[in-house]
C-alpha cells in the first residue's frame, strides 16, 4: 500500500495546539509587559508630581514677607502628623499631601535660630491603580 502525500488529521491538530499554546504565551507575556509598563509609568507621574508638590510649598515658605515668617508659623502651629500642603493632579487623579513627620531644632531649641529643620513625609496616592508611595525630605529656616 502506498502512503499519500499529504498531512493526517492527528498531525493537523497537534501543530494547531501547539501553535495555541505558544501564541497564548506571548499574549500572556505582551499583557503583563503592558501593566507593567502603566505601573512604571504612573510611579514616575506620582514622583512628578511629588517633586513639584514640595517645589511648590518651598517656594510658598520663601515667598513670606518677612524672612523666615511662614516656617516660624509652621513650626509653632502644627503639630507632627499634620497635612500642612496638599496637591491635585485631577487629569491623572494623584494626590500629593506634605506631612509633618518632626520638628528638627538646632542646639538653642529655637525655630527662630538658623539651623532648625523640619522633616516632611510626602505621600501620593494613585486613586486610579490605588498605590500608595512615600518619600521625604528636610526644609530648613532660612535667613
Amino acid at each position: 500500500m502506498k502512503r499519500k502525500k499529504g498531512v493526517t488529521l492527528i498531525e493537523l491538530i497537534v501543530s494547531i495546539t501547539i501553535f495555541s499554546v505558544a501564541m497564548a504565551a506571548i499574549v500572556m507575556f505582551s499583557a503583563n509587559n503592558s501593566r507593567t509598563e502603566i505601573r512604571a509609568e504612573r510611579r514616575a507621574q506620582k514622583v512628578m508630581l511629588q517633586e513639584r508638590t514640595i517645589e511648590k510649598f518651598r517656594s510658598w515658605l520663601m515667598q513670606s514677607p518677612t524672612p523666615g515668617s511662614r516656617f516660624d508659623d509652621t513650626w509653632n502651629n502644627h503639630s507632627m502628623g499634620e497635612v500642612i500642603y496638599a496637591d491635585t493632579d485631577s487629569i491623572r487623579n494623584i494626590t500629593t499631601a506634605i506631612e509633618i513627620e518632626e520638628f528638627i531644632p538646632n542646639a538653642a531649641i529655637d525655630p527662630a535660630d538658623f539651623g532648625a529643620r523640619i522633616k516632611l513625609r510626602v505621600v501620593s496616592n494613585d486613586h486610579t491603580l490605588n498605590t500608595s508611595d512615600t518619600i521625604r525630605t528636610i526644609i530648613s529656616r532660612h535667613k
